[in-house]
């Protein structure tokens, strides 16, 4: 692949607008009112599938629920039952399209994946002691074809050491059992400790370096992969047959990371599901706040928040433009990221990408809510009102 030089022309050096700049790249544009909000609350929806004939599997992994919805006649009927039986799961985390209709949900609490069929029923369970590269790596996705992306960091051999500051992307096709690397990705580097030793000698990771950058990755249905680059930001696509397209760099307004916005990320760190604890392999949880015996998001301590505003800890000078678990592929094959913001900002905007890797178009969220799943010209919305109880929406595109 040859080498490709960006240039970079700041906004304000052109003595333009930050929003002159975004309108370049896309206009930012709200969405429509939702056509439909489920009638019953959730607690914290970890994972959320559409399938063709518009209902939802949803699974909460707080209040251990996993249903199958039908939002326009707001019925919600159980997918099986928490347990460690057979059609059993023990905490419902991300879910996974399969072809057909089919879902795949990992059951780390029972060392097992859990199918749901095309009828929303569980549909068998595969252990995972016969998917090892489930152990070695993260799981990112699964293409329209059922191949999974992985995402395997590369760990020091003790707790103290520095991280390398690199993970592997892999694609694993389980049809074939064959598994290929096809990048790299920046992760972020600094002084690593191991929380416990977990079930099946598995080692739970935690990093000391808040609002890090680290790049990101997300599989279309086709089969291309995205990666989100976070220095400088920008996306790049690896099709099937090892095509890269590499996209322009993608403007943004540089957020500084003053007093306030350390109190505010470690405010957020209070409650459960924070992105400071990681899993076996250092990538947070696929489910924030999902007990399982792979990763644990504990709530974390006065003493953990106090300790993170120390003079002495270490903290970038400028937010990164995204986060973990920040990008996600649209059936129509548009990458959506979610950009970092202001604490006092209320607004989630994320930013959309072509398959050139073009800002596209900008949309911002209406506040106290999260975009949670894609459908067939649909967007599923988790609002969280001031109970903190959250309400499932869906919106038409």
């Amino acid at each position: 692949m040859p080498n490709v030089t960006f240039v970079v022309i700041r906004a304000a050096v052109l003595g333009v607008s930050w929003a002159t700049a975004a309108a370049a790249q896309g206009a930012t544009r709200g969405l429509p009112k939702p056509e439909v909000e489920h009638r019953e609350p959730f607690t914290a929806i970890s994972g959320l599938r559409e399938l063709s004939n518009g209902r939802v599997i949803v699974a909460d992994g707080r209040d251990k629920t996993l249903q199958l919805i039908d939002l326009v006649r707001g019925t919600a009927t159980p997918v099986g039952r928490a347990g460690a039986g057979p059609g059993e799961w023990g905490t419902p985390t991300t879910l996974y399209p399969l072809p057909g209709d089919s879902t795949l949900m990992p059951d780390w609490s029972n060392a097992r994946l859990l199918l749901i069929g095309p009828d929303g029923k569980p549909a068998g369970t595969r252990p995972l002691a016969g998917e090892g590269m489930l152990f070695a790596a993260d799981l990112i996705g699964i293409d329209g074809s059922g191949r999974m992306l992985l995402r395997q960091s590369r760990r020091p051999a003790r707790p103290t050491d520095p991280s390398v500051g690199m993970a592997e992307l892999l694609v694993h096709d389980r049809r074939s059992a064959r598994t290929d690397t096809i990048g790299t990705l920046a992760e972020p580097q600094g002084e690593m400790t191991a929380a416990r030793l977990l079930p099946g000698g598995m080692v739970q990771w935690s990093t000391n370096l808040p609002l890090a950058a680290r790049d990101l990755a997300a599989i279309a249905p086709d089969g291309r992969v995205a990666i989100v680059r976070a220095a400088p930001y920008r996306v790049e696509w690896i099709a099937p047959n090892g095509t890269r397209i590499t996209g322009p760099v993608a403007q943004g307004p540089a957020i500084r990371v003053t007093d306030d916005e350390k109190a505010a990320f470690a405010k957020s760190q209070l409650r459960p599901g924070g992105i400071i604890v990681a899993g076996p392999s250092g990538a947070p949880p696929a489910a924030k706040g999902a007990a399982s015996p792979r990763a644990r998001t504990p709530k974390l301590s006065k003493a953990d928040i106090e300790r993170m505003l120390t003079p002495d800890q270490t903290w970038p000078e400028v937010k990164p433009p995204f986060l973990d678990k920040a990008a996600g592929v649209a059936p129509d094959g548009r990458l959506w990221v979610l950009r970092t913001r202001a604490h006092d900002d209320p607004v989630p905007t994320y930013d959309v990408f072509d398959g050139a890797g073009r800002v596209v178009e900008r949309v911002a969220l209406p506040p106290a809510t999260r975009l949670i799943g894609f459908g067939k010209g649909t967007l599923y919305l988790a609002r969280t009102d001031d109970d903190e109880l959250v309400w499932l929406q869906r919106v038409r595109r």
